[in-house]
């Protein structure tokens, strides 16, 4: 009995630029969310202060739209 052997012309499909799109998409997106958390963080710190000492909505209303920009971001 022979051994089969394998047809040379095919050769498995390479998937690695989709795969590569999808990684690049994930760290861009990674990329501007830490951006702008660090943003909040350091930039926006005394002013996140001014917004706390006029009241509590509107120390909530400030927080809530940077989560709306960070929610934003990721469903890009």
């Amino acid at each position: 009995m022979t051994n089969k052997s394998k047809s040379k012309s095919r050769k498995k499909q390479r998937r690695t630029a989709k795969l590569e799109a999808e990684r690049s998409k994930g760290s861009a997106k990674s990329g501007v969310i830490n951006a702008a958390k660090e943003f909040e963080r350091h930039t926006l710190h005394h002013h996140k202060r001014k917004f706390a000492l006029r009241g509590e909505e509107c120390s909530t209303r400030f927080r809530r739209a940077c989560a709306d920009f960070r929610q934003a971001v990721s469903e890009i």
